[in-house]
């Protein structure tokens, strides 16, 4: 057993023996060690002139990290040994698409893992994947790169984005049926439990069937908006006539009603959740009372419903009261998908040119024709259909773009109003901190950012980043 933080800077091993006569050994390296550096004298420096230090004699030296360092411990990229990364959600802040924006942690890790192609490697993490942003440091499941269907991470994360929870859902199944995933739970032997009915009160029922009402009529508005929609690129077809040779886009409502159907059951999770808290903090209150300790465990942090809502909130400013991420979910379905507008109008030569690559950008469109078993591009369809994408980026050179329609924009906003006269509960997590006492009694074990809390029972409301340094973001603990 070796620790790298006891290696001395420059050498393999603090001990007298070398590395070479290390050929079997666990090394355990902490992520803060990981990322560390030291600068590195050239092969001519001497330290016995200098009571232990290293002297750069030739006066050059460059800097050498314990990364470098553990990779030579390792034997280089010949090692076949295994990587295990250790609550691996610490290195999940990696940005795809500005790597020098993305923490150091992230980048060592997937560093190591491109200077050991051969070694094997394995994840472990409660939290490895709270959105598909945080896979980037997975690079040896397989999904992304040469010889499959992605090149690259961005287009993975973006793909994945694009088709919601379900491909979500499909890809943990392909993982856990190839044997790349495996999720257990604790057992639970020698455990004993106490099945205990919540009772909701008559507010709280009142508000779930405010909540049911609401939904039940948004989807007649959305079918409402849809019948609106059609009918309208009909009477613009008619007016437009056949000279114009143009038609109407068509529109993706299976994608819509899917969308509709993931976000009302999301919502329902979290409202029915929500309503619990009251009866939770009872619960922990009087075991507190009784002198035991009190865990409580929760699926959501509802982390993404916050940062939507807190987007013009800086850390440290004052809020008036708490987030409910369930009405923050709903909002935005609503905004980014109730029909206001006709249907897009596109010239129909383009359509018939270039509707096939609607979905792929230029870059790889040689690499879809030929998964197609279709030849390759020449360099004159290339250079056209580069020129119809900068088209569609201009807003301003874009045909057939229309204005709203009043009755749909005025059906939306009232449906808008109509959610924020529901008194939907705020999100479970932030409610129970704040019942209990507040941040400065109730120790918070989770991933998230950023929160809104009271230091202490009576103190203002405030929106706060937690205190994540480079070297424990992801920590999950506070």
């Amino acid at each position: 057993l070796d620790a790298a933080a006891k290696l001395a800077f420059g050498g393999s091993s603090s001990s007298s023996s070398s590395s070479s006569q290390k050929k079997r050994g666990v090394l355990f390296s902490t992520y803060s060690t990981l990322i560390s550096a030291f600068q590195a004298t050239s092969s001519s420096s001497s330290s016995s002139s200098s009571g232990g230090k290293n002297v750069d004699v030739e006066g050059k030296g460059k800097k050498k990290s314990r990364l470098d360092q553990l990779v030579d411990w390792c034997g280089g990229a010949t090692f076949q040994g295994c990587l295990v990364f250790d609550e691996a959600h610490k290195a999940k802040n990696f940005d795809a698409s500005n790597a020098e924006k993305s923490t150091k942690m992230s980048q060592a890790v997937i560093a190591i893992q491109e200077k050991l192609p051969l070694a094997r490697v394995v994840y472990a993490s409660a939290t490895g994947v709270s959105e598909i942003s945080n896979m980037a440091y997975a690079s040896r499941l397989g999904l992304w790169g040469p010889g499959t269907p992605f090149e690259s991470f961005a287009v993975f994360a973006e793909t994945m984005d694009k088709r919601g929870v379900g491909a979500l859902e499909m890809l943990a199944l392909e993982l856990k049926a190839g044997g790349a995933y495996v999720s257990r739970g604790l057992s639970w032997s020698h455990c004993e439990f106490d099945h205990v009915i919540c009772e909701l009160g008559k507010e709280a029922v009142e508000i779930y069937d405010q909540a049911a009402v609401w939904w039940r009529a948004l989807k007649r508005a959305f079918h409402f908006a849809s019948n609106v929609v059609e009918k309208a690129g009909v009477v613009s077809q008619r007016r437009g006539g056949p000279e114009k040779k143009k038609k109407k886009k068509k529109s993706p409502p299976m994608v819509v009603w899917q969308r509709f159907w993931g976000t009302q059951l999301r919502f329902f999770k979290e409202l029915q959740t929500a309503l619990k808290v009251p009866f939770v903090v009872a619960q922990a209150k009087e075991a507190l009372r009784r002198g035991q300790s009190v865990v409580v465990g929760l699926q959501s942090t509802g982390e993404a419903g916050l940062a939507a809502a807190m987007q013009q909130t800086n850390s440290g400013d004052a809020v008036k009261d708490l987030v409910s991420a369930a009405k923050v979910a709903a909002k935005r379905f609503v905004l980014d998908f109730f029909p206001v507008n006709e249907p897009e109008e596109e010239e129909e030569e383009e359509a018939e040119r270039f509707g096939e690559f609607d979905e792929y950008d230029v870059s790889n469109l040689a690499r879809v024709l030929q998964v197609e078993n279709r030849p390759p591009p020449d360099a004159a369809r290339v250079q056209q259909f580069e020129a119809f994408l900068e088209q569609e980026k201009d807003p301003k050179k874009k045909s057939g773009r229309r204005p709203p329609i009043p009755e749909l924009v005025a059906a939306r906003e009232e449906a808008l109003r109509a959610l924020d006269r529901i008194d939907l509960p705020p999100s479970p997590l932030d409610k129970l901190v704040d019942e209990l006492g507040g941040t400065s009694v109730v120790a918070e074990m989770t991933g998230r950012s950023a929160r809104i809390a009271r230091r202490s029972a009576g103190s203002a409301l405030r929106y706060e980043k937690r205190d994540h340094t480079d070297s424990s973001t992801g920590s999950s603990s506070e």
